[in-house]
């Protein structure tokens, strides 16, 4: 897997007619793969927000005579398929799910988790979506070695603090919203790291998502700045957490 940016996108500007989200290079070596780069999946929108939001299929192949061109589109169906932002993507440890999140779905009270199976990669078939209580604002998915997802997400039901980091099991199916024991300084994960084999888990804060949209208080934006530091097998903030204020110097962090 390798993260691309809008601009390598670009070269096919014709794929998306609005927002380019995300997209993942399918076929890049890594250890369940033993082929060279040849699929771009790219999570978007359409820009009028009328149209089901999609997973464009890219060929990535460079000996290919359609390199760079659009092969396939796969939208999402039913109520939740419009209007989600789409956002970040992961992709399963084996290679074989593929996780999106939709930015703002909970403004239209939609479900904010998608799966995709990419076994074959030219042809992701939709698997199902998940909308986890307690959290919103859906941010980074990272993979765990069984199979499932740990999912950041910046707020909570109403996009303030606090919001979680959300468990997905193998099936995909949600199984429980962390931390047990909430932080009192404001939590709103944005960021996130895991060293399974160190049991360490980071997450980094952001901002407090509901201080960002078009309701009251909208325009007063409450910024964090806190690394958090887990047990990941209990998915617990061990400490110490790193804060810094909205203009801090280096040497005015603090820890607590």
């Amino acid at each position: 897997m390798g993260a691309t940016t809008a601009r390598r996108a670009s070269r096919v500007p014709r794929v998306i007619s609005g927002l380019l989200a995300a997209g993942l290079l399918l076929g890049v070596t890594m250890a369940f793969v033993d082929k060279p780069e040849q699929t771009l999946l790219v999570w978007a929108a359409d820009q009028a927000h009328l149209a089901p939001d999609f997973v464009a299929v890219i060929d990535f192949d460079r000996r290919s005579p359609t390199y760079g061109k659009l092969l396939n589109t796969v939208p999402l169906s039913g109520t939740n398929a419009v209007g989600n932002e789409p956002h970040h993507v992961g992709i399963s440890h084996d290679g074989r799910t593929m996780a999106l999140g939709g930015l703002l779905s909970v403004l239209r009270g939609q479900d904010q988790v998608f799966f995709f199976d990419v076994s074959d990669p030219r042809q992701p078939t939709f698997l199902h979506s998940n909308n986890p209580p307690q959290a919103s604002i859906t941010d980074e998915l990272v993979p765990l070695s069984n199979g499932g997802f740990l999912v950041t997400f910046m707020g909570g039901p109403g996009g303030s603090a606090p919001g979680r980091v959300v468990e997905y099991d193998a099936d995909l199916a949600f199984v429980k919203a962390w931390p047990a024991t909430l932080p009192t300084d404001g939590f709103n994960p944005h960021g996130i790291a895991i060293d399974e084999a160190h049991n360490l888990m980071l997450t980094s804060d952001f901002i407090c998502p509901l201080r960002t949209l078009h309701v009251h208080g909208g325009d007063a934006a409450d910024l964090r700045g806190s690394v958090r530091v887990w047990d990941l097998a209990s998915r617990a903030i061990t400490g110490p957490s790193w804060w810094v204020t909205r203009s801090a110097p280096p040497e005015r962090w603090k820890s607590s």
